[in-house]
């Protein structure tokens, strides 16, 4: 914490300023990047002027707000930038930010389900109970292969000719699997 001896102002850090007020380095931070609060050649705010900028522009927690509060403001001939039009006190606050987001977010919502009213949305469980029949289906069939070609394939000394009963085995389970997917859609 400095203070200048000639005029007895407190002058703070950015970091030193948030834990004074009670708000977050980033929202200090943000009022210098906006030039909203200005530092000496030292890095140092005026906190009298940020308890100022704080109270004017920023809706700080309820909190801080009150703390704020109960601590006298400079004289307003003391803040005032004459530079400064009067459009600039328009202010942006978070309630305004968290009041768009949320109407953005109502919107999105709003066109899900009229996609969905509108049969435009693919319906994920339908899609995987679906997947999960076809799946099922297809293991089942896979598994009755080797009972039904057992007996031929014992018998059978060329791999070839083994080779053969397998591939013509999977192509008849799949063209099944195939016939009976049409059937399903059909």
């Amino acid at each position: 914490m400095a203070s200048n001896p000639l005029t007895n102002i407190q002058r703070l850090t950015e970091s030193g300023l948030a834990r004074e007020l009670g708000v977050s380095r980033q929202a200090v931070h943000e009022l210098v990047k906006r030039g909203i609060l200005s530092k000496d050649a030292n890095g140092l705010i005026d906190v009298e002027m940020a308890k100022v900028a704080l109270l004017n522009r920023v809706h700080p927690s309820s909190k801080t707000a009150a703390a704020l509060a109960q601590q006298p403001a400079p004289p307003a001939e003391a803040t005032a930038k004459p530079d400064e039009p009067e459009a600039a006190n328009t202010e942006i606050t978070s309630y305004h930010v968290a009041k768009t987001l949320r109407e953005a977010a109502e919107a999105q919502i709003a066109r899900i389900k009229l996609a969905e009213m509108q049969g435009e949305v693919i319906q994920t469980s339908a899609v995987r109970a679906t997947w999960a029949a076809r799946i099922a289906s297809t293991r089942d069939a896979l598994l009755q292969i080797p009972s039904r070609l057992a007996p031929v394939l014992a018998a059978e000394t060329n791999l070839a000719a083994v080779t053969q009963l397998l591939e013509d085995e999977l192509r008849q389970a799949l063209a099944e699997l195939s016939r009976d997917d049409a059937a399903r859609t059909a």
